[in-house]
């Protein structure tokens, strides 16, 4: 067997140099990218961690949310019924409206025969005042005639 050249058996071991360099250059990047999925997985394992406590609110915000939606409902629902009471007092207050439209009517036809009545009244005041006057002048006529009648009888 023939011995290799020195030249050949350099060329080896330097190729030998380069393989084990390029070993440990791949272990350094394996255990680079052993780290860095560790990192990934870790960083993932965080956002699930995070995402399922998002999730978890939107849940709880969605059932907040139906909660004021049912709210909201139940008062549309009792304002509706405020709505049709108050509109039901409205035609009540419009009868009540034409109800004391009448009286005011009836109190004026009072109002306008009182007045005659207070005229009537003043007239018969009148009258009284001018019998009242003639009752005073009959007086003052039967005073004279017993003035008279008193002065005949004493002389």
């Amino acid at each position: 067997m023939a011995q290799p050249d020195s030249r050949e058996l350099r060329q080896m071991r330097h190729d030998v140099e380069d393989v084990y360099r390029l070993l440990t250059e791949t272990q350094t990047l394996v255990e680079s990218a052993r780290e860095a999925t560790g990192a990934v997985w870790s960083a993932q394992r965080r956002h699930g961690t995070r995402l399922e406590e998002i999730q978890q609110s939107l849940d709880l915000q969605n059932i907040r949310m139906d909660r004021m939606e049912d709210t909201q409902r139940g008062q549309g629902d009792r304002l509706g019924r405020v709505e049709v009471g108050q509109h039901e007092q409205g035609e009540r207050l419009g009868r009540v409206e034409g109800r004391l439209e009448s009286v005011d009517g009836r109190l004026e036809n009072v109002d306008g025969r009182l007045e005659n009545v207070d005229g009537r009244l003043e007239n018969v005041d009148g009258r009284l005042q001018n019998v009242d006057g003639r009752l005073g002048r009959i007086e003052d006529t039967q005073q004279e005639i017993l003035a008279l009648l008193r002065g005949r009888s004493s002389g």
